[in-house]
């Protein structure tokens, strides 16, 4: 194998010259000049390197090595004696990069993806806190992704006895390496004594796991026509012992109709429900409870009118302003608890469950009924941040529309030109 050629420079004229490179490969960097007290070169180190943990060179790094030589270079050319070098500031840990991030960023995140993050930045801390941020290259990034996978860490990067393991997919692996991502991200943005946290990200160039293949159905027509109709014979029992009907059909008619996230549904309040203006009422997705943390005020079908207006009267005084009051709790009903009532219906149904079918199946199936729509507008209306994220990841190839494009395409003659 070829030796790794080490990263060396001359500064200053002759007299004054001054060596500055690697000891070795990807070690510190030091200065060397001529010393006639020892009659040969007088080494020191200056204390940080040069290069990433994928053996790039950096150049801030580089800059400042030579910055260092051009001043002892200019010493010499001024017979001064040479003063102690300073001690450099010791590199940051990761525990201080995710310390950082946990003042600047994470007050400003919500809800469950706040508890998340925090449980991913516990996670990390437990992982790699020790280590620095140049010392993160391919390797780690792999075998933090195999551990995670593998099961043989937990959700906050406990290690976990070899019968008790959990696997886990590449998209949570993929969610805790982005927030990794992020976290040396913003460090690249900040600034201590003037010089930046890190002198890069060493993430930048690191691929994230994907599934090729990942589950993501769509709740077609027949499919919820079953859920629904297992829904409607069910009755919910809320806070004083009283029954109402379940929320169900209407949780569902308006993620067939609106396309929402189901977090932004069960969040809705009667203040948020506008029958009087628009065709046939709009709905105001408040940002606190959207994803991207914005406001926006959408039109409603007549049946998520119907159905929200029947259902007000049915539950009339019950749960202080909000749409879909938690059963034995305060605020509103959770995502999660929404989720466990969708396979209650499902089971009710006697529906087999696919794997990955849940709400968002129904938010696949608003976007790809859409197809062929104004791609802005069904962004709007439906929540998404842009157009791309719709095409590549809601909207699925149908039986129905393939074939039409298969039998369209017969029609076409095509000549051939001279």
């Amino acid at each position: 194998m070829a030796r790794l050629k080490t990263w060396r420079e001359s500064v200053g004229p002759r007299g004054a010259t001054v060596a500055v490179g690697e000891r070795r490969w990807g070690g510190n960097v030091r200065l060397g000049a001529q010393d006639p007290r020892i009659k040969g070169t007088r080494w020191r180190s200056l204390g940080f390197r040069v290069r990433d943990a994928e053996g790039e060179l950096i150049p801030d790094r580089v800059e400042r090595a030579r910055a260092e030589a051009a001043r002892l270079s200019n010493l010499l050319i001024a017979g001064e004696e040479p003063e102690a070098p300073k001690a450099p500031p010791p590199e940051p840990t990761v525990s201080e990069l995710l310390a950082q991030f946990e003042r600047d960023v994470v007050p400003g995140l919500r809800g469950k993806h706040r508890q998340e993050t925090e449980r991913q930045l516990e996670l990390l801390r437990r992982t790699l806190g020790t280590k620095t941020a140049i010392d993160i290259d391919g390797s780690v990034w792999l075998w933090l992704q195999r551990s995670l996978m593998s099961g043989e860490i937990d959700a906050r990067g406990r290690p976990v006895p070899k019968e008790k393991r959990r696997p886990v997919g590449p998209r949570t692996a993929a969610k805790l390496l982005k927030t990794l991502r992020f976290v040396c991200t913003h460090a690249f943005t900040v600034k201590r004594n003037g010089r930046r946290l890190i002198p890069s990200d060493p993430t930048a160039k690191l691929k994230l796991p994907r599934n090729p293949d990942p589950a993501q159905p769509i709740c077609d027509d027949r499919t919820l026509e079953k859920v629904m109709e297992a829904a409607g014979s069910h009755t919910m029992r809320v806070r004083g012992g009283a029954y109402v009907p379940s929320p169900m059909p209407v949780l569902l008619t308006i993620a067939r109709d609106q396309g929402r996230r189901i977090g932004a549904i069960v969040a809705l309040r009667w203040e948020d429900w506008r029958p009087d203006i628009g065709t046939y009422g709009k709905l105001t997705w408040r940002a606190d409870a959207d994803k991207l943390g914005r406001t926006t005020i959408t039109s409603v079908t007549p049946d998520v009118r119907t159905t929200l207006e029947t259902y007000r009267l049915e539950t009339a005084g019950i749960g202080q302003g909000w749409v879909f009051p938690a059963p034995k709790g305060q605020g509103h009903v959770s995502a999660n608890v929404a989720g466990r009532w969708l396979r209650a219906c499902e089971k009710a149904a006697r529906l087999p469950h696919e794997q990955g079918f849940g709400w968002h199946a129904l938010r696949r199936a608003f976007a790809t009924r859409r197809k062929g729509m104004s791609l802005k507008d069904t962004a709007g209306l439906g929540g998404w941040k842009g157009t791309q994220v719709l095409v590549d990841l809601y909207q699925k190839a149908s039986q129905d529309g393939m074939e039409q494009v298969l039998l369209d395409g017969q029609k076409v003659r095509l000549r051939a030109t001279r």
